[in-house]
C-alpha cells in the first residue's frame, strides 16, 4: 500500500468544518450467546479496550459537520497502525448512505491506532479528505 509522503498543507478553519466527519457511534462487543455489551469509549483519547479471541462490532458513520449522516456509499481499506511490536491490520469497511458496521473477530493481545492522517493516507491529493477523533484498541490477554 502506497504512503503518502507529500508534505501536508495546513487545514484552515473553513476546510475543517466543511470536510465529512468519520464517527465511531457505537463500539459492542459480540458474545457467543446473548445480547451485544456495549463497549465504553474512554475520552478523552478515545480508547476501547476488550480481551483477545472477542468479536467486536464497530458502527461507523460519515456525517457533516452537525453530525447528519452523509448519502455516502463506498468500500476502503482501513489501516489500523500497530502499536509497541503489534503488526498491522487493514481491514475492509463498506458504507451505505454513509453507515458502516464492521465486524472483527481474530484479535490477539495488543494495541492498535487509527488516526485522522491513516484515514486519509490513500485517497488522491484533490479528493475530500474525512475529519476523524482518532481511535485506540486495546487488547488484553
Amino acid at each position: 500500500m502506497p504512503i503518502n509522503t507529500l508534505p501536508r498543507d495546513p487545514i484552515t478553519p473553513e476546510e475543517q468544518t466543511s470536510r465529512p466527519v468519520l464517527e465511531v457511534r457505537r463500539i459492542d462487543l459480540v458474545p457467543e450467546t446473548g445480547d451485544p455489551i456495549r463497549l465504553p469509549i474512554e475520552a478523552p483519547t478515545n480508547v476501547v479496550s476488550f480481551k483477545a479471541g472477542s468479536v467486536v462490532e464497530f458502527e461507523i458513520h460519515i456525517t457533516d459537520a452537525e453530525g447528519n449522516d452523509l448519502p455516502i456509499d463506498g468500500e476502503f481499506a482501513l489501516p489500523l497502525a500497530g502499536q509497541m511490536g503489534t503488526s498491522p491490520r487493514i481491514v475492509d469497511v463498506v458504507f451505505v448512505s454513509g453507515v458502516a458496521v464492521l465486524t472483527l473477530g481474530e484479535w490477539t493481545s495488543g494495541r492498535w491506532r487509527v488516526t485522522e492522517e491513516e484515514v486519509n493516507i490513500d485517497l488522491a491529493p484533490d479528493e475530500t479528505k474525512f475529519s476523524f477523533d482518532g481511535l485506540t484498541i486495546k487488547v488484553r490477554e
